[in-house]
């Protein structure tokens, strides 16, 4: 029986030599235990998830989230703070910039509208936590968020700003004109994440092209 045991712990390898299961390292259990809260928190949200779930479906001991989180509410910031990490990518960014410096209204709109469908569609746990965190307010997640987009905001506001200088475009009130356009974005992915109702909507690239294109001419001088 002692050998059966030890040979469970160590497994026997070709040629009878043994070798020891490799032990997760630090970053490694780290990372295995914010996408397993992630996932949690996204289907339950802060107040409903428990440690001990979410250390059933990263597959440890419980005792370890509090090793290396010290309790739920730091695991909450950590995913949050994995999760929003960036907006966009490198390649759409630069599309962006370069849209902008030839003044191409309808690109820098539909490559925005489009950079943000990225950011909500590539990981459907980002906007389910985002919608938690507002519910239950969670403020960090909030200001999180809003760190991520100003960026953007900032950069459409100046433009917009810098197109009515330019005489082309009528100018107002450039931040509540750019609030307007992500919101567009944003109650679209949200529909399409609760509801389910993905199949019965424009797919991201139309969507974009659509929102952008109503946004332009709302702006235009007639």
């Amino acid at each position: 029986m002692e050998s059966t045991a030890k040979n469970q712990i160590w497994p026997r390898r070709e040629g009878g030599q043994k070798k020891a299961l490799r032990r997760a390292s630090g970053s490694e259990r780290r990372r295995q235990i914010i996408d397993a809260a992630a996932t949690i928190f996204s289907q339950k949200g802060f107040s409903g998830a428990t440690t001990k779930e979410i250390a059933a479906k990263a597959g440890i001991n419980e005792a370890l989230i509090f090793r290396h989180f010290g309790g739920k509410d730091a695991l909450h910031d950590a995913v949050v703070e994995d999760r929003f990490e960036d907006i966009g990518n490198t390649e759409l960014r630069s599309e962006l910039r370069q849209a902008a410096e030839r003044k191409d209204d309808e690109a820098v709109f539909r490559t925005a509208a489009t950079i943000l469908f990225h950011r909500y569609q590539s990981e459907r746990d980002v906007l389910r936590i985002l919608i938690y965190g507002i519910l239950e307010q969670r403020k960090f997640v909030v200001e999180r968020f809003e760190n991520e987009l100003k960026p953007l905001n900032d950069l459409l506001a100046d433009y917009i700003a810098a197109r009515c200088a330019d005489g082309d475009l009528i100018c107002g009130d450039t931040e509540l004109a750019v609030f307007g356009f992500i919101g567009m974005i944003a109650h679209h992915a949200t529909v399409g994440e609760l509801m389910r109702s993905d199949r019965d909507m424009p797919g991201a690239e139309e969507a974009a092209r659509v929102y952008s294109e109503i946004f332009i001419k709302s702006l235009r001088k007639c």
